[in-house]
């Protein structure tokens, strides 16, 4: 909700935020058997820019939050597009990838 297929959510749409703590909390209840599946409507847009958010926001094996990620945006992306060449194809989602990693869980 909120967030429009080729677009960016609003900056006052928490949902996005809410999703990827709730994710998260998934994730801790027994991290070696989370294994999730993420998808919108392509496959790659919203979903890329979903993966890359909880992965530069929370550590994947253990689900603790990051001082700081050790990859940057471009490079997850990069990484992203061999396995799905489109993924987060829109530059104008880096700095919302940012936004969105910079805000604290409720």
């Amino acid at each position: 909700k909120g967030w429009p297929d080729h677009g960016v959510p609003s900056v006052n749409n928490n949902n996005f935020n809410k999703l990827i703590e709730r994710f998260n909390e998934l994730r801790k209840l027994d991290p070696s058997k989370f294994k999730p599946i993420v998808h919108c409507s392509a496959g790659v847009g919203r979903t890329g820019t979903f993966i890359i958010a909880d992965y530069m926001k929370y550590d994947p094996k253990t689900g603790n939050e990051r001082k700081n990620a050790s990859d940057t945006i471009p490079a997850l992306i990069a990484r992203l597009r061999l396995q799905r060449n489109k993924h987060s194809s829109k530059r104008d989602r880096q700095p919302w990838i940012v936004y969105a990693c910079n805000q604290k869980d409720t």
